[in-house]
């Protein structure tokens, strides 16, 4: 007498938060699947096959670059030696600056 297998038990959970018109579309969508369960609906859609990701290759490049960019200038404001008055300046423009960065960052990661 052969022993039954081992069921591999669903005990991990992931949550996932729709705004309200794509959980229309998902129930929508679901309706119309073979799916008894929304659940079920949902694990068949996220284990199918592999989805693309096409990133920007030259937002990936600016981003390296502004990251360069900011360790640059920070090791530039340890390894001067200016007066006090100079120095606060120049801290100032540097947090200026570090500023513009991540805005233009922030920017760029709405579009």
């Amino acid at each position: 007498m052969s022993r039954p297998q081992k069921k591999d038990h669903r005990n991990k959970k992931r949550e996932v938060y729709y705004s309200q018109s794509e959980l229309e579309q998902l129930q929508k969508d679901f309706a119309q699947s073979s799916c008894k369960t929304v659940s079920q609906y949902i694990r068949h859609l996220s284990l199918k096959s592999p989805f693309d990701i096409y990133r920007n290759s030259s937002f990936d490049a600016f981003v390296e670059e502004m990251i360069l960019l900011r360790k640059e200038m920070e090791d530039i404001v340890k390894k001067i030696s200016l007066t006090t008055e100079n120095q606060l300046r120049l801290l100032q423009i540097h947090e200026e600056i570090k500023l513009s960065i991540n805005k233009m960052i922030d920017l760029c990661m709405l579009i």
